[in-house]
């Protein structure tokens, strides 16, 4: 099951739920907090976004973009928690000043940049105002409320309101380890978190995930493109632990956000003669098969078939090697499980197949 992460990679919130101005309102003649947050990214331009679990974009009304929690076709799915329950979300998220990145329908994987900051539907800095509601393809009410003013009163604005069955975003964030950087010096920021884990399928779940530089060093970027400018390297012999893997690029290669020595950003993940996943404990990951079947093989690339696992399908990852296999151009062979059968296979995320951990 995926966790719910933190959106943003710095937490700065600039206004909390009730803050002191627009997150109060006055309605049917009661005063309330709005369940929402202001987050404002590490300065004051423009910062991205990032899918908290994977989610798909339901609907676009003014400048707000609603996502809910799905699985990677698209299906409703739960999601955990931050307070330990497994609910189906709607994200809101208002002020992007152009919604073009996140058409109605477009999936998402968790850890995707899908939307950004922006000064759009009357807001007076960059950030982007957060709301989280129970249950799937959610909306705002619709009905007019009073929201509070600077001076401490209140007065009618059009278009405003607030998402049915909201939930205090507090209980729904985890932070994440290696990515999630807090803003200590403002308290409502600095109490957000109720914890951090280590990995988007929960803390300690299966054991990390590495992406070792096997043959040469590889870059960390700022976006998953190779022409995004560079954060830093992880030079020859070393890991990078992957936080979360993104689906196929421009370059047509799968990339993943990783983290190494308190730097996190983007890396290709070549695995022919240059790069190799590893794991230290457990077997949370799966690969599925994306743009073709594959074989899995009683050893090498050139052994008996024991079984296919179909275009659509997916294997778990079982194994992990710890050379090349000579007779494979380059590649390596993996240990899976499909069904009953156990064998190696390939694992070539240029087009054909995508890796994922196991929500």
């Amino acid at each position: 099951m995926e966790y719910t992460i933190f959106p943003m990679a710095y937490i700065n919130i600039t206004q909390r739920v009730g803050g002191t101005t627009s997150h109060t309102f006055e309605y049917q003649g009661v005063v309330r907090d709005q369940l929402a947050i202001d987050i404002g990214g590490v300065d004051s331009g423009i910062d991205f976004a990032y899918a908290p679990t994977t989610c798909k974009v339901e609907k676009i009304i003014g400048t707000t973009v609603y996502f809910s929690s799905c699985d990677r076709n698209g299906y409703y799915k739960k999601v955990k928690c931050a307070d330990g329950q497994e609910r189906y979300l709607t994200y809101a998220l208002t002020h992007i000043d152009n919604t073009s990145s996140c058409p109605v329908n477009k999936i998402f994987l968790a850890g995707d940049k899908f939307y950004q900051e922006g000064s759009s539907g009357g807001a007076k800095a960059n950030h982007i105002h957060l709301e989280v509601a129970n249950g799937s393809n959610q909306s705002k009410t619709g009905v007019k409320i009073r929201m509070k003013q600077s001076d401490g009163s209140y007065k009618l604005e059009d278009g405003l309101s607030f998402v049915e069955n909201a939930l205090n975003p507090r209980d729904i964030f985890f932070g994440l380890e290696g990515l999630t950087t807090i803003n200590y010096n403002d308290s409502d920021s600095a109490n957000f978190l109720r914890q951090t884990i280590r990995n988007r399928n929960g803390q300690g779940t299966g054991g990390d995930c590495f992406l070792k530089a096997v043959n040469m060093g590889f870059n960390l970027r700022v976006l998953p493109s190779s022409s995004s400018n560079t954060r830093g390297m992880v030079p020859k012999g070393s890991q990078a632990r992957v936080l979360s893997f993104q689906g196929f690029q421009s370059d047509g290669y799968q990339w993943a956000m990783v983290s190494y020595n308190g730097t996190y950003g983007y890396a290709q993940i070549d695995l022919k003669n240059c790069y190799q996943l590893a794991k230290n404990s457990g077997y949370n990951m799966i690969m599925y098969a994306v743009g073709d079947a594959f074989r899995i093989r009683s050893t090498t690339n050139h052994a008996t078939v024991l079984e296919v696992v179909p275009k659509g399908d997916f294997a778990y990852i079982t194994g992990f090697p710890n050379s090349f296999d000579s007779n494979d151009s380059g590649l390596y062979q993996y240990a899976f499980t499909y069904k009953t059968q156990y064998g190696k296979s390939q694992l070539d995320t240029k087009g054909y197949y995508l890796v994922d951990f196991i929500y």
